[in-house]
């Protein structure tokens, strides 16, 4: 679920179809296949990710929380479920997956909990493939809180003023009508929620390379930024920030 968002957000923000994972990607599993002593280390500190996700909260009060591009995993289905467990929304939530998991979260009990919060879990759809801007204005929708950073470069187009947050932020907004403030301990921003969690396996240099090979130059963006932060603390070595 990590690298799907950091792909999409890589594609969408920083327009750049393809990385490498040192002993992960096919093409990448030794050192040697690499070529990337040239490129720059980067250091991102946690103060600047939550700067960039705070500069997306340009509103308080927000009309509609959208889980989508990518569509939904069934890991991800089952962490927005546990969310909206015991939760009334009184903002609308779209959840969107694929055809292929939508019947697995229907058996596992998921889609219902979701429902059961007041929520809409839709499958085989895309957002803003779905004529987002007559949705948005047939429904007087214009604050989309996502925890996708595809969404929030892509809907400003659409004419929504899209707010970047965790997950967790998301699915309180939905219930409460407005969004918190993002100060808080960094799991995850644009990702599913213990991200860091699934990467405890990959080796420390591996995870480095993403850093590497994601900031060479013509790839770097703002997003990819908030994207990469969350490989790096579990890399154990300093990485540094773009001037």
């Amino acid at each position: 679920d990590a690298m799907k968002h950091f792909g999409a957000a890589m594609a969408s923000f920083g327009s750049s179809a393809l990385f490498h994972i040192l002993g992960i990607t096919p093409e990448a599993l030794h050192s040697r296949d690499l070529s990337y002593q040239h490129l720059p280390e980067v250091v991102i500190s946690k103060e600047e990710v939550m700067g960039l996700q705070k500069s997306y909260r340009i509103a308080d009060e927000i009309d509609v929380v959208v889980f989508s591009a990518p569509q939904l995993s069934l890991m991800e289905m089952k962490s927005i479920a546990e969310l909206c467990h015991g939760k009334k929304f009184i903002k609308p939530l779209l959840a969107m997956t694929s055809p292929q998991v939508k019947p697995d979260s229907d058996r596992m009990g998921y889609t219902k909990m979701i429902e059961n919060a007041g929520g809409t879990v839709f499958s085989g759809m895309c957002f803003y493939q779905s004529y987002a801007r007559e949705i948005a204005e047939a429904n007087g929708w214009k604050v989309l809180a996502t925890n996708s950073a595809k969404i929030v470069n892509i809907l400003g187009g659409y004419g929504y003023t899209p707010m970047l947050a965790s997950m967790e932020d998301c699915v309180e907004a939905a219930v409460t009508g407005v969004m918190l403030d993002p100060a808080m301990p960094i799991s995850y921003v644009a990702f599913v929620p213990k991200v860091a969690e699934s990467f405890v396996r990959f080796p420390p240099e591996s995870l480095a390379v993403i850093v590497k090979v994601a900031m060479s130059p013509g790839t770097y963006d703002g997003l990819s930024r908030v994207a990469v932060y969350l490989f790096t603390p579990l890399a154990h070595a300093a990485t540094k920030s773009f001037e």
